[in-house]
């Protein structure tokens, strides 16, 4: 999928990009896209249509961008000194995002439409899943790259095996809370480092 085109020499104001966002973003957390349209964004966000389509040469394309700017606060890089501190704070990033938060009531809304509408979650493996993963992936290589894992290591299942305890826990808790509780990051990181650190 190419990246949305916006009409060209629309007038630019950052303030009505983003109230269009995050009206958009505010709708498909408490309804999903089912039924969801411009004209209902436009309404939340207190702009004319006239306004969105100046912007975005249709629903799919706002839909698109706003779902995209789920990443943006994710670091491109984690701190910490050892690839495992590293790791920790992606995974503690992670699991902020529990059912509380806009975020983590989006991502199951989309993860339901893979069989009935895969056309909507492919978008949202697009431009939401996959460069969080890419992210995933380029600090386990550069973990490889470093000797602090193996040569060894398939990146992709690396990368599932990391993030799926922390979605599950963000989602259910262990046991049934909902929630991450302090220290469960490091868990999921040691654990995981025992399969993948040099021997």
């Amino acid at each position: 999928m190419t990246p949305p085109t916006r009409p060209p020499g629309r007038p630019r104001s950052e303030g009505a990009d983003r109230a269009i966002v995050e009206a958009t973003l505010d709708l498909i957390a408490e309804h999903g896209l089912t039924g969801l349209s411009v004209e209902a964004v436009a309404a939340r966000a207190g702009v004319g249509k006239a306004t969105i389509y100046r912007r975005w040469s249709g629903r799919d394309d706002m839909i698109a961008d706003a779902l995209a700017t789920l990443n943006d606060d994710m670091p491109e890089e984690f701190p910490g000194r050892s690839l495992r501190d590293q790791m920790v704070a992606m995974l503690e990033h992670v699991g902020g995002r529990g059912t509380a938060t806009r975020s983590g009531r989006i991502f199951p809304r989309m993860m339901g439409y893979k069989k009935s509408h895969p056309e909507w979650f492919a978008l949202f493996q697009e431009r939401v899943l996959e460069p969080r993963r890419e992210r995933v992936r380029r600090l386990l290589r550069s973990g490889i790259a470093a000797g602090e894992l193996r040569s060894d290591v398939d990146v992709d299942v690396a990368a599932v095996m990391l993030f799926s305890p922390m979605i599950y826990l963000s989602v259910y808790g262990a046991r049934g809370e909902g929630r991450v509780r302090p220290g469960q990051a490091e868990s999921v990181v040691d654990l995981l480092l025992l399969g993948l650190a040099p021997r």
